[in-house]
C-alpha cells in the first residue's frame, strides 16, 4: 500500500486448545510503535480479523514520493 511501511511479523503458536494462530507485526520505522495482529475468527475460520494498535508517528515516504510531482506543480502554479 502507498504510504505504509512494511511490517515485520512473527507467528505465535496460538492459544492452548485452539488451532487458531495469531501473527504479530510491527512497523519497521525505528521510532514507530504501531503494531498489527492478524488471526482467524474462532467461530468461522474463513474470516480474518486484523487489529491495529497505535498511530504512525513518522511521514510516509512512499506517499510523499507519490505526491511530490503534484506538489511541485502546485508550487509552480501558485507563483502566478
Amino acid at each position: 500500500m502507498v504510504g505504509i511501511h512494511l511490517m515485520a511479523g512473527t507467528p505465535s503458536p496460538g492459544i492452548r486448545g485452539s488451532n487458531n494462530k495469531r501473527s504479530y507485526y510491527r512497523c519497521t520505522h525505528h521510532t514507530c510503535n504501531v503494531k498489527k495482529q492478524v488471526q482467524r475468527l474462532a467461530k468461522d475460520t474463513s474470516i480474518v480479523v486484523t487489529t491495529y494498535e497505535g498511530v504512525h508517528n513518522h511521514p510516509c515516504e512512499k506517499l510523499m514520493e507519490a505526491l511530490s510531482p503534484i506538489l511541485k506543480q502546485l508550487q509552480f502554479l501558485s507563483q502566478f
